[in-house]
């Protein structure tokens, strides 16, 4: 028979990730944001997921985010981000790159009081900075781990 006019062209449709992958990228997104952040659209996030483009806009940034990364003695005032933007390659997931895009950040702190020096605090500030890095670097890493464990059952 004949090719449908209608009928898609081969490789041209991307297929959507299946449910489970839907969900652990929700979850994961959710885990790596929602501690930080207020404001996740879950529905943008679920038809982003979807398409390969995930828009995130208009977040709020929680006031007790620096308390999480141990830096006592200040507190978000007001914060914003303009928009995260995560791009994936479903159609080369496994060679593609992942994107994240974050734009506009905007975060005014207050200080609640602290006798320590400048250089002190600016020091302290640093070292847990470095920490939460280390910390986000080995969940991401575990993460990785027993998702390529349970890929391998």
């Amino acid at each position: 028979f004949p090719a449908s006019p209608c009928a898609p062209i081969p490789g041209s449709i991307v297929e959507p990730p299946p449910m489970s992958l839907q969900s652990l990228l929700e979850s994961v997104v959710l885990k790596f944001l929602g501690p930080y952040v207020e404001g996740i659209n879950l529905r943008a996030l679920q038809f982003g997921i979807w398409r390969g483009h995930i828009d995130l806009e208009s977040i709020k940034v929680k006031p007790d985010v620096l308390s999480m990364f141990g830096i006592e003695g200040f507190r978000i005032n007001d914060g914003k981000i303009g928009a995260i933007r995560i791009r994936i390659p479903w159609h080369s997931l496994y060679t593609g790159r992942l994107s994240v895009e974050v734009e506009a950040v905007h975060i005014h702190v207050e200080h609640c009081g602290d006798n320590r020096s400048d250089k002190e605090l600016i020091k302290d500030v640093r070292e847990k900075k470095k920490e939460a890095i280390d910390v986000r670097v080995g969940q991401l890493r575990d993460m990785m781990q027993q998702q390529s464990l349970a890929a391998d059952a």
